[in-house]
């Protein structure tokens, strides 16, 4: 009996055992998962348990009370408002940020933040505080109050830990009606990421620098807001010096519409790498007059090979100096301004600082900028102050049109400059003077039409310069929208076709996305020779990708790295990577031509006088799955298609590949393209600088198939 009963006993603790295991596998498994919170403002009850839209909470002091895990979401109910601020604490993780977003059909949800204030440089009505790993979607914010004079924000992401932050994702949200002390820092406004080592309550944290890494703003409306519409800032104070490290990394504002704001539309601040503005829509920036303060559309300061293409900005009125749409400021290296239309700006078309060096300024287009009637603002079409020829931006291949009744500058220039000025269609049909100081640098095959005055400044030598009529199609007044811009292109019969100068790595195509093949190219910003395929282009972007590493990595996954990695090397350092393309609305009956392209975002030099060139094989692989893609797991290699020849002077350039045969000849009812691309050079010492960076589909640049079609 005692036997039994010992058996008994036994079994029982056993069973308990099993279902603490199990219960203790249950609270991992949802630890790991995250838990989704919900919020409703008129509906809910603090007392609830928050995690069903049966049972949610109500206020904002319930969210700030709670310091949310990994993986967790913080769901708002659409037509909710509150009034005050939203600080939720805590931080997510690779792979498992939290999320604040909305749920429910109707208005985004309203936080009216009411004027918030700190005694720090900003504060914000949605803020993020030394954390990472968050994303804010879809929500309707403000920050206003008559009665409060303060910096603030409408989304704050504020950093002082003296370390880069990671993953601040910001979508679709509206941000206005920010009133901000217009003689505070130029640190507030709309949204805002800050690293700066001055903590919330005023008090220095020391000199360590903070920033960001793997920022994105996109497809947000900023509307009424001061002093910044969209910014990203480090800096470091100490007494009254202040010092800008550039400690930021892959910071994106993309795809977002700014506009009615006191100063600044859009800056990208202090970034090493992976810097890009691009899709944006800025206007009327700079709308207030506030005296010497000087504001622009949108800018980059101290940040190395950062990108601002296919932006419109217009309608800027003030800014003192500044004012105009785009501006390459202090402390930059490698700024590329591309593909860019600005129009009706009293300050004009783009501002150059000295000190800069490396910077590319080609294939944009303004439309009767410089005319500062109205406004007290510097007027001229550039602010130009390099003077030496390393500091002097690359300008080509613009297009630059001023209507009767302007009076304007082409170069205001405070000091003797040095310009570089190729391939430009400058029309003017006001009254302009080409620079209001003598110019030296390197002028050849621009159109330059009608008479400019002041011819006293002008250079001393001009080879293929062309005075005659470039023969736009319809050019005036200007259009909103990037696309409604054929006014500026080339009639059949323009002296400007084929009449530029060839220009090595020049991007590739101009500003509708035209591949430039090469040969004579036209002047301007539009090539003719492709005319009949500016509205046939189609762009088919990269849906899956990544690289992957051989021996000791051979395990891990690289797909969420902003790079596409090549490299022929021994074991632990040997790289490949993978492209994937829908083809799901690609039609090989319709394509005349189909090009590969990649942007080369490093090349690993080689020794001065060696052979640069590199190699890169494009095979066609299995199907990728990018999420699982390791070494050891890889896509096995199929036919091979073609190659690319890499050189050290192809970093920050594209570079092409045509796959229009290979597509003709072989089955695309898969609806998937798949690619491999490697160096199967044999490594050796004399060659071990071979690693080539392709931007990645996370990366600025995603990689693109350009479809011709007939």
């Amino acid at each position: 009996m005692k036997r039994f009963k010992s058996i008994i006993i036994f079994c029982i603790t056993l069973l308990f055992s099993i279902m603490q295991i199990n219960i203790s596998n249950s609270v991992i498994v949802k630890a790991n998962t995250g838990t989704t919170y919900y919020v409703d403002s008129i509906g809910g009850n603090d007392n609830n348990l928050g995690t069903s839209e049966l049972t949610p909470w109500k206020t904002l002091d319930k969210v700030n009370s709670i310091t949310f895990i990994p993986g967790d979401k913080i769901l708002l109910k659409a037509g909710s408002k509150w009034t005050g601020q939203l600080w939720p604490k805590g931080s997510g993780t690779a792979g498992k940020p939290i999320i604040l977003d909305s749920y429910g059909q109707g208005n985004k949800p309203i936080i009216s933040g009411n004027g918030t204030t700190y005694p720090a440089k900003v504060s914000g009505a949605v803020m993020l505080y030394n954390q990472e790993y968050w994303e804010i979607n879809n929500i309707d914010v403000s920050n206003y109050n008559e009665t409060v004079k303060s910096n603030r924000a409408g989304i704050l992401a504020y950093n002082t830990s003296g370390t880069v932050k990671n993953h601040i994702y910001i979508k679709n949200c509206y941000v206005h009606d920010v009133n901000s002390d217009k003689d505070g820092y130029k640190i507030t406004g709309g949204i805002v990421l800050i690293g700066i080592n001055i903590d919330k309550d005023g008090k220095s944290t020391g000199s360590a620098a903070s920033g960001y890494n793997d920022a994105l703003v996109e497809s947000n409306h900023v509307k009424d807001v001061s002093i910044e519409g969209i910014r990203n800032k480090t800096v470091v104070i100490s007494g009254t010096s202040e010092s800008y490290p550039k400690v930021n990394s892959n910071i994106i504002f993309r795809n977002n519409f700014v506009e009615e704001i006191l100063g600044d539309g859009m800056v990208l601040g202090e970034t090493k790498y992976g810097g890009l503005i691009e899709k944006n829509t800025v206007k009327n920036y700079c709308n207030t007059y506030v005296g010497s303060r000087n504001y622009a559309g949108c800018w980059v300061f101290a940040s190395d090979g950062a990108i601002m293409q296919h932006n419109e900005v217009y309608g800027g009125k003030y800014g003192f100096n500044d004012g105009e749409a785009f501006d390459i400021d202090l402390y930059c290296k490698n700024t590329i301004v591309q593909y860019n239309y600005s129009h009706d700006n009293k300050g004009g078309f783009c501002l150059f600082m000295d000190g800069s060096t490396g910077s590319i300024f080609r294939y944009n287009l303004s439309v009767n900028d410089g005319d500062n009637t109205g406004s007290p603002v510097r007027n001229d079409i550039f602010f130009y102050l390099p003077t030496s020829a390393n500091s002097a931006p690359l300008i080509y291949n613009n297009t630059i049109y001023s209507k009767a009744g302007i009076k304007t500058t082409l170069f205001d220039c405070t000091n003797k400059p040095y310009i570089k000025f190729f391939n430009n269609i400058v029309e003017v049909h006001g009254n302009m003077q080409f620079s209001n100081s003598p110019v030296s640098g390197e002028f050849s095959n621009n159109v330059i039409y009608n008479e400019i005055e002041n011819n006293t400044n002008k250079p001393s030598s001009h080879p293929g310069l062309i005075t005659s009529n470039p023969l736009l199609m319809n050019p005036g007044e200007a259009k909103l929208g990037l696309e409604n811009t054929k006014d500026y292109t080339l009639r059949a019969e323009s002296p400007a076709i084929d009449k530029g100068r060839i220009i090595a790595n020049n991007g590739g195509m101009d500003y509708y996305g035209n591949l430039l093949d090469g040969s004579p190219v036209d002047i301007g910003y539009f090539e003719y020779g492709a005319k009949d395929n500016v509205k046939n282009n189609k762009v088919f972007e990269a849906v899956e990708d990544g690289y992957v590493r051989d021996g000791i990595y051979s395990d891990k996954n690289y797909s969420n790295e902003t790079e596409l990695v090549v490299k022929s090397d021994a074991a632990d350092y040997a790289r490949k990577s993978y492209v994937s393309f829908d083809l799901s609305n690609y039609d090989k009956e319709k394509a005349s031509s189909t090009i590969l392209r990649l942007f080369v975002s490093f090349t690993d030099k080689f020794p001065k006088g060696q052979d640069s060139t590199r190699e890169i094989k494009v095979y066609e692989a299995s199907d990728i799955n990018e999420e699982t893609l390791t070494w050891k797991q890889s896509p096995a290699k199929g036919i091979y298609i073609g190659s690319i020849s890499i050189n050290d002077n192809d970093e920050g350039n594209w570079v092409a590949l045509d796959l229009t045969n290979y597509l003709n000849n072989n089955n695309t009812k898969s609806k998937k393209l798949n690619l491999l691309l490697v160096n199967e050079e044999t490594p050796n010492s004399s060659r071990q600088k071979n690693m080539i960076k392709f931007s990645s589909r996370e990366g600025n640049v995603k990689p693109q198939l350009i479809v011709k079609e007939k």
